[in-house]
């Protein structure tokens, strides 16, 4: 998305090819990628943010575990593997210079912090990913919109918690764009 402008009837939408769409309402969700024509509403960073990738026992249902001193939690899937985040601590990265693949400090660092709780759970380990998300200073995801362009917000800085809280960013900002306060 190149710029968002106010039309007549809602927004102009422009892409980077020169498309053009038009809409009542717009929710921007841009990951870790500026914000196109929008005020920065809070200061934020780049990071880069990966999770392994384990053969568990686990099942449908069975609880997150979350060990809060480690920021270290395990998501159990469906298929009998879990998604093992960790902090990574890479700040200021350039989104486009991360192709979803583990890169070897990914990979030392998940699975140092994974062999402090489990060492079978390390042993377990058979891939991963990493991308980046943008965070806030207070590491809380951030709904914007304005008074003075209604019908339009934007769900920005998912802090490392998009996975967990996107239901619930949605919901806001589809009240949002609605008119609607939470």
């Amino acid at each position: 998305m190149a710029a968002v402008r106010e039309g007549v009837a809602g927004y102009e939408l422009k892409g980077d090819d020169r498309e053009t769409w038009r809409a009542r309402r717009v929710i921007l969700a841009t990951g870790p990628w500026p914000l196109p024509a929008l005020p920065e509403p809070v200061p934020t960073r780049i990071k880069r943010v990966a999770a392994l990738k384990a053969e568990l026992p686990v099942r449908p249902g069975d609880p997150i575990v979350f060990f809060p001193e480690d920021d270290l939690f395990f998501l159990p899937g469906t298929d009998g593997t879990a998604m093992i985040s960790f902090d990574r601590g890479c700040w200021d990265q350039d989104p486009a210079d991360v192709d979803g693949s583990l890169d070897d400090g990914d990979l030392r660092i998940g699975l140092a912090a994974v062999r402090a709780r489990s060492t079978a759970a390390a042993s377990a380990v058979i891939g991963g990913q990493a991308f980046c998300d943008r965070y806030t200073g207070d590491r809380l995801p951030y709904v914007w919109n304005s008074a003075g362009s209604p019908g339009l917000a934007a769900i920005m800085a998912g802090s490392g918690s998009g996975i967990r809280l996107a239901p619930g960013l949605a919901a806001r900002a589809v009240s949002a764009v609605e008119g609607k306060r939470r």
